[in-house]
């Protein structure tokens, strides 16, 4: 299953980058693809399954940074968390990717929460992930990226969070249909089958 969360960053709390100058209001995408149909069991109240495969891009003043490299991560369900805001169940996505294609500076963290508090989307058993569900079905959500790099020996670090800053979440599951070779049509079926008859019956003339 893939999980695609767009958004945009609400502001940059830390940056020590030189050249790497993010800004509030940046666009941002994220597909986090993990099998779904098994996991690792309730992890501290948690059922947790490893992602598969990760992309991330951003884009800053006509400049796009993207990274695809996999290097760990997890996405959970976890069940009655107690935060400081209250106790719900959310989405926790969560990625330890690779370089950007800005050269050194990498992508340390890429976590998404997703709330849902009434538990309208989520599942307390597997799978737990929802089969298909948008961003209006969540409360809220929240998101934080930590880029860095090692200049001399020295790291610098950019880091941006923000909360109600996403404007768009997908499910796609596999075997959810391709809308770029859509099923044919009834009437288009039975026309190509009669096609494939007609030119059964010439091959036999032929022979004969």
């Amino acid at each position: 299953v893939t999980y695609t969360v767009e958004g945009q960053l609400g502001g940059i709390y830390l940056d020590t980058i030189d050249g790497f100058d993010l800004a509030a209001g940046d666009a941002f995408t994220l597909s986090y693809i993990f099998d779904d149909t098994t996991g690792s069991g309730y992890v501290g109240g948690a059922s947790q399954y490893s992602l598969t495969g990760f992309s991330f891009t951003i884009s800053n003043a006509g400049t796009t940074y993207s990274t695809n490299i996999l290097l760990s991560g997890e996405a959970q369900h976890l069940d009655n968390t107690n935060l400081a805001s209250g106790t719900y169940d959310y989405i926790y996505l969560y990625a330890n990717s690779g370089a950007l294609n800005s050269g050194n500076i990498e992508l340390n963290t890429a976590r998404i929460d997703l709330y849902d508090s009434d538990a309208s989307v989520l599942s307390s058993s597997f799978p737990a992930l929802p089969d298909s569900a948008t961003l209006g079905n969540f409360d809220s959500s929240y998101y934080q990226f930590l880029f860095t790099t090692q200049v001399n020996g020295q790291t610098s670090y950019l880091q941006t969070y923000g909360y109600n800053a996403l404007t768009s979440f997908q499910v796609v599951r596999d075997g959810g249909g391709d809308p770029t070779n859509p099923v044919p049509e009834p009437a288009t079926v039975l026309l190509f089958g009669a096609g494939l008859a007609g030119l059964a019956a010439a091959g036999r003339r032929r022979r004969l």
